[in-house]
């Protein structure tokens, strides 16, 4: 593999270890040395992406330099207008770091050569995968069985309710890199790549000499860890993702359709058992669980609908420019302690920008992906991730939509070249020869 695409794994590794790497320094007294040494590096490698790429010539790159400083250059502005200019920036860093990391990777994958981008790819997701679900499983019995141990690996301070179900009895999986709603949508990225291949790309893994088999057992351990973070957002993402990928013309025959029928049986069947015997040994957790959320009662999911309800209801304070700068999210906590927060990426844009700002934020994004549009998946995965961001302001985690962007362009990578070997294939000729 290449310096350049090893720079954007590490990247991307890089990213998703800040919170523990954070953690692990301020536990012997060292600052957080993670945006002097991220940051940089994403700059380099968007300078670097924006050689290799048409991006003054493409109408498509035009429109997303001119929305991306449509909407940073008022903001800024604003923040300047309310003496906020240092918690200006410090927003704007957080909404351009995903966009400096598409742009660098997607001018990596594009200049270099890419006959053994595919298979390096997906063999990379495999080892990631299988080696991020035994680390964290382990941790997580760790955790379970050794409770003392949580004050090592996450410091002496009280974990969030976030970390728990069941109204804050049980602990969910999670990671000192990772609470367990990243954790979650991490895993459910990776169940998305394997499985969306698995169903509509299954002569992509002959070409590429990859068993079906691995591809399958990834996936499976990619399920199980999101079951275990019950993160119920990434989870959603599977639930409209799966039927999305039975509708891809092509991609379902009868037999194939009555197999996969077979195996999700065979799969919820198993992951039945496996929460009894969970349920059985966390006295009836899993079962508590499950009540508070078919009724609709569960703390976490009542406090979901309920700042979404209200910041319906208080629109007026915040259409035009949104609220203060540095009010805004889970980071206001860092600048004046206020924190409208609203769980909700969409309203949580409108939240810090306003309703002008916010749709030209939007439509950058929207340009932004665009840019590396390569397969019909690729649109199936923006689509799959709409619901959690109604559920979760993940506007403001960088390193959740860094790990989108990383997936999105993989699956670009992985099927583009695999498209256009199918069109450029010899038809078989069936003319009749004379005798």
């Amino acid at each position: 593999m290449s310096k350049a695409r090893l720079l954007v794994i590490a990247l991307v590794l890089l990213t998703l270890l800040s919170s523990f790497i954070k953690t692990l320094f301020g536990t012997v007294g060292l600052p957080n040395v993670m945006p002097a040494l991220r940051d940089p590096l994403l700059v380099g490698m968007a300078f670097y992406g924006v050689g290799q790429l048409d991006f003054f010539t493409s109408r498509k790159w035009t429109l997303l330099l001119g929305t991306t400083v449509g909407f940073v250059v008022p903001y800024l502005f604003v923040a300047m207008l309310e003496d906020r200019a240092i918690v200006g920036f410090y927003y704007i860093r957080i909404y351009l770091l995903p966009f400096l990391f598409f742009i660098g990777t997607l001018g990596i994958f594009n200049s270099t050569e890419r006959s053994d981008l595919p298979r390096a790819l997906l063999r990379f997701f495999i080892h990631w995968n299988n080696l991020l679900f035994a680390i964290a499983a382990a941790v997580y019995a760790l955790l379970q069985t050794v409770p003392s141990i949580r004050t090592t690996l996450f410091g002496p301070d009280l974990l969030p309710s976030a970390w728990y179900i069941s109204g804050g009895t049980w602990m969910r999986m999670g990671l000192p890199l990772s609470g367990p709603n990243t954790l979650g949508l991490v895993f459910a990225l990776n169940a998305f790549l394997f499985l969306g291949i698995l169903l509509t790309q299954k002569t992509l893994l002959l070409r590429l000499h990859i068993s079906p088999r691995t591809i399958l057992f990834s996936a499976l351990l990619a399920v199980a860890g999101l079951l275990l973070s019950f993160s119920r957002s990434s989870l959603l993402l599977l639930f409209v993702a799966v039927p999305l990928f039975m509708l891809t013309p092509g991609a379902m025959t009868f037999t194939k359709f009555l197999k996969v029928t077979f195996g999700g049986l065979c799969m919820l069947g198993l992951l039945l058992v496996l929460a009894l015997v969970v349920d059985e040994a966390s006295n009836g957790f899993i079962t508590r669980w499950v009540v508070l959320n078919t009724s609709l009662s569960d703390p976490s999911m009542v406090g979901h609908f309920r700042s979404i309800a209200d910041a319906m209801d208080k629109l007026h304070e915040y259409m035009l420019w949104g609220y203060p700068k540095g009010t805004v999210g889970p980071k206001a906590i860092m600048f004046t302690g206020i924190a409208n927060n609203v769980e909700n990426s969409f309203l949580a844009v409108i939240y810090d920008m306003g309703l002008f700002l916010g749709a030209l934020y939007g439509l950058a994004v929207a340009a932004l992906f665009a840019t590396g549009y390569r397969n019909r998946l690729q649109l199936i995965l923006l689509v799959s991730f709409f619901p959690p961001c109604f559920l979760l302001p993940y506007v403001f985690e960088a390193d959740a939509l860094i790990y989108l962007a990383f997936v999105y362009l993989a699956l670009g990578a992985l099927l583009s070249d695999h498209a256009e070997q199918k069109a450029t294939a010899p038809r078989r000729s069936y003319a009749l020869h004379p005798a």
